[in-house]
């Protein structure tokens, strides 16, 4: 991706680009061809961000697929590069400096040769080398270890006990898919994981235009206030995932992980994996876990690796053209890196690549040679740092800005009266296709605020075990009134229709309990359900999911911001209640009976605390409203 973002940006600085790339297809790490992409990987972040300012998505889905992420990229190749710009099936094996430029060796299927360039740019990519710690006895492991790029999907685990060893985004990512499909999953995160939301970062008021890079005290405990906002007191879900406000906390994306652990079917252990005795794991500080584990997946992360430099030049930590400059892009007279930290995005990436054209093409001055060696010693400052943070570079708003000031390019003054607090690669771009893409944030913006996409934030909290009370008023002697008391549990689960390549999911609704009735009578009772998510159509169907009836019984329509007051009436769980939540409704014919259902969900960050519903049921032998209210 960075590679074709740069090739681009050197077309349009009038110089002829040449892209190295060994894979037979465009797309990188996103190449069907690679061995990091699994099909079921999708991004974390919103297509609103997964963007070049120059090409909308086709797709509309909020998370592309790793096909569709490709297919997006195939795209832009098509359109902004030539066909013989990119040198598909080409290794590079070795670049050496030399006085007319640089020397590019490379091997290839139609033959090995070499060419040397004016100018250079490595845009390889940090995920280039896998990397897992040697900890002893995990080669004697008599079951199979996986690295986290070696994970395809759910299959390759299912039924067995599955420990996955990690602290980042692969570890909770692949805990939280692999989570219905195991007997046992033991992950070993640190103190301070987080389940975030998956938003566009905001421009907001900040105290310096442009990156932070050594965060104060006063920094990150505003940071965590701040996802403590999003993300709820996590401590509820887990000890384990207390997060200390004083110290830098880890952030991951997962829609599944958080209420997986709720629900007891993700144990933790913050310790590091000492060693490995035949199944079974050691820990840290001695303890040896008792249950076997037949599977150990390493979500341990990679190491950049750029093999194809002289050894001379590796060799030389000081030289100027390895350093990154105030983490915009890296430059010798002729050289220059795009997209080579961990966690760039597009938008980073387009900059990045535009800066380095311009600079190579003599367009703007290169960087002072003092300038890039404060650059290395930030940059040692940063490596160095005890504990370190999980992303060197994680201002992705300052970055964005220091870039755009590099490239004189203000978003606000260019495009006036849009949306420019929502931080997209679209505003530092021009032209319609940017115009398109500003345009779409608004417009989901708007969608947001009346509703759109709660349906997948309830689906998503729903999981896990819940206290519930329900009230049954009847206006018929046949069925007295009562209280009922129990538990109810939603449990991920994939569908009957599910395949091995292509698993489907629901949640599996039990409530078991007793019913009181006022005359005091005393009944043990229970129900089933089955719910689903249609992402298409952002919308949750309940089912039956009894032996003789598994058929439909409503969908979930969400209510915008005031419609509630039009909707329900005095039986509906939102009447009376001063707190503000979601709400929605929904019915059902079952003849000669109708089933008018009432929902109102309350949540403190992305975490569901409470929620209700309402049935009122009316029918010829039939006249009541069941009310119930679910707590944690």
């Amino acid at each position: 991706m960075s590679g074709l973002a740069t090739a681009r940006a050197c077309l349009e600085a009038g110089l002829r680009p040449r892209v190295f790339e060994q894979k037979l297809t465009v797309g990188g790490l996103w190449s069907p061809e690679s061995p990091l992409c699994r099909q079921t990987m999708r991004t974390n972040i919103s297509r609103h961000t997964v963007v070049f300012s120059s090409l909308p998505w086709a797709s509309k889905k909020t998370f592309p697929t790793a096909d569709e992420v490709w297919r997006y990229l195939s795209i832009y190749s098509q359109t902004f590069l030539d066909p013989d710009t990119v040198s598909f099936g080409h290794r590079v094996m070795r670049v050496s400096r030399r006085e007319e430029g640089w020397n590019v060796a490379w091997e290839a299927q139609d033959g090995n040769g070499d060419h040397t360039f004016d100018y250079l740019v490595v845009a390889s990519g940090h995920f280039s080398k896998p990397y897992t710690p040697n900890i002893p006895g995990l080669q004697n492991f008599p079951g199979t270890v996986l690295h986290s790029s070696e994970y395809r999907g759910p299959e390759q685990v299912q039924d067995k006990r599955v420990a996955v060893v990690g602290d980042s985004l692969s570890a909770v990512e692949i805990s939280g898919e692999i989570a219905p499909h195991v007997s046992n999953l033991n992950p070993h995160p640190p103190p301070s994981l987080l389940d975030i939301s998956s938003v566009p970062p905001l421009a907001s008021p900040r105290k310096q235009p442009g990156e932070i890079l050594l965060p104060s005290e006063e920094d990150i405990l505003k940071k965590n206030r701040f996802i403590k906002s999003l993300c709820g007191d996590q401590s509820l879900l887990s000890p384990t995932l207390r997060i200390p406000e004083d110290q830098a906390a880890f952030t991951a994306i997962s829609e599944h992980y958080a209420n997986a652990v709720r629900a007891g079917v993700i144990s933790l252990h913050a310790r590091r994996l000492e060693s490995v005795q035949g199944q079974h794991l050691v820990l840290d500080d001695g303890v040896r876990l008792e249950e076997p584990v037949d599977v150990i997946i390493t979500a341990t992360g990679f190491r950049t690796s750029i093999p194809f430099f002289d050894d001379d030049i590796l060799a030389t930590p000081d030289h100027t053209f390895l350093a990154i400059s105030q983490h915009l892009a890296s430059f010798s007279s002729h050289c220059a890196f795009v997209g080579m930290y961990r966690g760039p995005y597009q938008g980073v990436i387009e900059l990045q690549a535009r800066w380095a054209a311009k600079v190579l093409s003599g367009q703007l001055p290169i960087p002072p040679e003092q300038t890039q060696r404060d650059g290395i010693a930030l940059e040692r400052r940063i490596r160095e740092r005890v504990p370190r943070f999980q992303f060197p570079h994680s201002d992705y708003v300052g970055i964005m800005a220091d870039l755009a000031e590099e490239l004189g390019i203000d978003p606000v003054a260019a495009w006036p009266g849009r949306n420019t607090n929502t931080v997209t690669p679209a505003q530092f771009g021009s032209g319609e296709a940017a115009s398109q893409l500003l345009t779409e944030v608004e417009e989901d913006l708007a969608a947001a605020e009346r509703g759109k996409w709660v349906a997948a934030a309830v689906y998503s909290a729903l999981q896990g075990p819940w206290k519930i009370e329900r009230r049954l008023e009847s206006a018929m002697s046949t069925l007295p009134s009562g209280t009922f008391r129990g538990r109810a549990s939603f449990t991920r689960r994939v569908t009957q229709a599910s395949t091995p390549s292509s698993p489907e999911y629901e949640y599996g609704y039990l409530e078991t309990g007793q019913l009181t009735t006022d005359t005091g009578l005393q009944l043990d009772a229970q129900r089933r359900y089955r719910y689903v998510y249609d992402e298409d159509d952002d919308r949750i169907d309940a089912y039956f999911d009894d032996t003789s009836d598994r058929g439909f019984f409503h969908s979930l329509r969400f209510l915008a911001p005031g419609e509630e007051s039009h909707e329900g009436g005095d039986w509906a769980p939102w009447f009376r209640e001063a707190r503000k939540g979601w709400c929605a409704i929904g019915n059902h014919l079952c003849q000669p009976d109708t089933y008018d259902a009432a929902y109102w969900f309350a949540f403190t960050g992305v975490h569901l605390e409470e929620f209700r519903i309402s049935y009122r049921v009316k029918g010829p032998n039939k006249d009541y409203v069941a009310s119930a209210t679910f707590t944690r």
